[in-house]
């Protein structure tokens, strides 16, 4: 089993090991993809705040990914990309 699966599932079990193990290795993705969407002149506050509620909403459905191909990490990181700003 790939690492992102195996923390996705130890996530929506609840295990903390797997959701900090997801937002550290995301969290770059997540950042660059929320500065992408607001723009160059977003400030750094507006980043963090609109970061923030992607990965609330991403954590919320984890549990609803379904993998492709038996895989879940190109999944979770088209999560922040449907995530509305």
């Amino acid at each position: 089993m790939e690492q992102t699966s195996f923390h996705v599932r130890l996530a929506v079990r609840g295990d903390t090991r797997g959701i900090e193990w997801i937002v550290t290795h995301f969290s770059s993705l997540v950042e660059a993809q929320v500065r992408l969407r607001l723009g160059p002149n977003a400030s750094s506050h507006d980043v963090e705040d609109l970061a923030a509620d992607v990965w609330l909403t991403t954590l919320q459905k984890l549990g609803d990914l379904e993998p492709r191909d038996g895989r879940l990490a190109g999944v979770v990181c088209r999560v922040p990309r449907a995530t509305r700003a």
